[in-house]
């Protein structure tokens, strides 16, 4: 969230955009939901739902490629600007990839009074969309690797026997409750990484 938020901040300050936003994609409800934004009010992002191969960023998971308008009034997505909230005058729709799956969308709108977005910002903005591609998939990971060792702790202190992981260098990789108790080494003391032979001579 941070990431993201600091990317659609410094993108809208940059090109002195209207509004800057990521829309991430939940594949069970095949909806868009507001991630990150700037020029929007966050009291409106619970609202700002889109379902995918509906709207511009809806279109764009769908289709797979980037939407670039440099008039909105005189193109086909003209009745989905918002007048009533907002005055743009070109957008840019960029999908966001990660392990080569469609996982959001990057928007970029001008500001009326601006002149209108061009194709070198469309090149820019697919670089900035593989950046957060890259961003998610890290999260991903990281989460998943999180949640596999918390599984793993889990398993070893569901053991009713003192049971310890060591690795080939007869270091501690692991150690459950049981074996602690056993080997007298007090909760709260860390010997991951430590020999065994420095915890059982």
């Amino acid at each position: 969230d941070t990431t993201l938020r600091a990317i659609v901040n410094l993108v809208r300050n940059t090109l002195d955009l209207q509004r800057c936003s990521v829309m991430l994609l939940d594949r069970v409800k095949g909806v868009l939901t507001l991630a990150a934004a700037a020029g929007i009010p966050e009291t409106f992002w619970p609202e700002i739902i889109m379902k995918v191969g509906e709207g511009i960023s809806g279109r764009v998971v769908f289709e797979r490629k980037p939407v670039f308008v440099e008039d909105i009034t005189s193109s086909q997505f003209a009745h989905a600007a918002h007048h009533e909230r907002y005055t743009t005058k070109s957008f840019i729709s960029v999908p966001i990839l990660a392990r080569g799956e469609v996982v959001g969308v990057f928007n970029a709108n001008s500001r009326a009074e601006n002149e209108a977005l061009q194709r070198e910002h469309l090149d820019l903005l697919v670089a900035i969309a593989s950046f957060i591609g890259l961003a998610i998939e890290n999260a991903n990971t990281r989460l998943a690797a999180e949640t596999a060792e918390q599984r793993f702790n889990a398993t070893l202190e569901a053991l009713l026997s003192a049971a310890m992981i060591i690795d080939r260098n007869i270091e501690i990789v692991a150690i459950n409750s049981e074996a602690r108790r056993w080997l007298s080494i007090p909760f709260g003391v860390d010997v991951a990484g430590r020999s065994l032979l420095d915890v059982w001579p």
